[in-house]
């Protein structure tokens, strides 16, 4: 069986960012691996969308920003695939089945 990629999007410029960046470490360990592909993309309280690639502990406990994250955008066109992460040399990007 083919495994689907979720987009868990968590974080935001709310007064509720902290709720959701924990709600998120939730739902992200509950997924299971076998099944699932998570993506994960953080917002800051600034606003700023960035792609993380860590895990859910930093996302609950406040850290995730500390790691490498790319800064990335989803996209409403079936071009460019769902989202799209931009770096220093190029940009790439990825689709996923359920947000």
């Amino acid at each position: 069986m083919m495994k689907k990629t979720v987009l868990v999007i968590f974080g935001g410029k709310s007064s509720e960012h902290e709720v959701s960046c924990v709600s998120a470490a939730s739902v992200v360990r509950n997924l299971d691996p076998q099944k699932y592909k998570v993506i994960t993309i953080g917002i800051t309280k600034e606003g700023r969308w960035l792609l993380y690639c860590g895990g859910p502990d930093d996302m609950e406990n406040g850290n995730w920003q500390n790691h490498k994250c790319l800064p990335a955008h989803l996209s409403p066109s079936s071009d460019e695939g769902g989202i799209v992460v931009f770096n220093k040399h190029n940009e790439f990007g990825g689709s996923f089945d359920f947000i």
